[in-house]
């Protein structure tokens, strides 16, 4: 979410201005398996971006990201759901 905010997607006030074209791409799911080279997460823009808020969001998303050889506990994004009163 912060990285998305550093490159104009969010507000951090009311008056701040949302830029349509900011955010980023997600490309891997929790545990799939990614070779070197390959994409994870691609930043969006456009050129009035300042370079220091592109290069915030961007260790935003490195810090938020590990790679491991083992296979992580994927976590349960919804444990249950009551339906009805």
């Amino acid at each position: 979410g912060y990285a998305a905010l550093a490159l104009g997607a969010g507000r951090s006030k009311s008056s701040d201005p949302v830029d349509p074209t900011a955010g980023f791409e997600i490309h891997r799911k929790i545990g799939e398996p990614v070779r070197k080279g390959e994409p994870l997460v691609t930043l969006h823009f456009d050129g009035s971006a300042l370079d220091a808020k592109v290069e915030e969001a961007r260790e935003r998303v490195s810090s938020a990201v590990s790679i491991s050889l083992q296979k992580p506990n994927v976590p349960v994004l919804i444990a249950r759901r009551k339906i009805g009163p």
